[in-house]
């Protein structure tokens, strides 16, 4: 049986100056963070990705879809992650497939930060349905760099009545 841990959400200062707050998970096999911005979604995993922490990413996703005002960008760090359970992957993949239009409508884009050769290789099914809107990163400073500099310069296309 697995072990879960589920934070709250706590707020703080990013280093940039921006609110923030966190919502924590963690069970046997993998533990992660998503960051609230205000116009920035952010998670941090480490270890093996779950299918409890895919839903747990979801549930989160949709929660500040549902607060959202204007397009929003995410970043996923992923520079921990050796791999992903069988499970996580179909919900994942299933999740992201079916809402592919309504994501692309509400999202300015993903950034994947990803040092796994093997994760990035598997990124591809991913890639192939999001073209031109995922981008992948192999180097932390890059990921970073562009995290901050979109955090400076959030989106100010406002998110029509399609948020669902």
């Amino acid at each position: 049986m697995a072990r879960l841990v589920f934070g709250f959400h706590s707020l703080c200062w990013s280093a940039v100056g921006e609110l923030f707050s966190d919502a924590n998970y963690r069970d046997n096999d993998c533990e992660g963070v998503v960051r609230r911005y205000p116009q920035m979604l952010s998670t941090v995993v480490k270890g093996r990705g779950t299918e409890g922490m895919v839903h747990f990413y979801i549930r989160e996703f949709h929660a500040f879809v549902h607060g959202a005002k204007h397009k929003f960008d995410i970043f996923h760090d992923w520079g921990e992650v050796t791999g992903f359970t069988p499970d996580a992957r179909r919900v994942f993949l299933k999740w992201g497939h079916e809402r592919y239009e309504h994501n692309r409508r509400v999202c300015r884009g993903v950034h994947i930060l990803i040092e796994s050769t093997v994760v990035f290789l598997a990124l591809g099914a991913v890639s192939s349905i999001s073209t031109g809107y995922t981008k992948a990163y192999r180097q932390r400073r890059t990921f970073e760099l562009e995290r901050d500099r979109l955090l400076r310069h959030p989106s100010t296309e406002i998110i029509g009545a399609e948020r669902g």
